[in-house]
């Protein structure tokens, strides 16, 4: 993710809406570990240095801690609902067009 703003603070802004907007399906990311980066303090002044991830680790790694999946899980039950309501079943799952538009039920 590349952001672009007139001033870090609304970057920094700007990312996290980004961040928390963003929908991965299939993979393990880094977006929470990014967005405890973009929280730190010391990140927010660019207090920053190639030490910066170990001086900070438990900060940065302590919010990641139980929170893997949880849009994936939201988006997989808003598309099994979705077919319930327009397909009445779930036997047409082996058709080609089953999978229903996700941007209809995120944020």
């Amino acid at each position: 993710v590349v952001v672009f703003d007139t001033n870090r603070e609304d970057c920094i802004q700007k990312s996290k809406r980004v961040l928390s907007e963003m929908v991965v399906l299939g993979v393990k990311t880094n977006i929470n570990f990014l967005k405890s980066v973009l929280e730190h303090s010391a990140f927010k002044t660019g207090d920053i240095d190639t030490g910066f991830i170990e001086k900070y680790r438990d900060f940065l790694f302590e919010k990641n801690k139980g929170t893997f999946l949880k849009k994936e899980i939201v988006a997989l039950i808003a598309s099994y609902l979705f077919s319930e309501k327009n397909r009445g079943s779930l036997s047409d799952c082996e058709s080609d067009d089953f999978y229903p538009p996700l941007s209809e039920w995120l944020p």
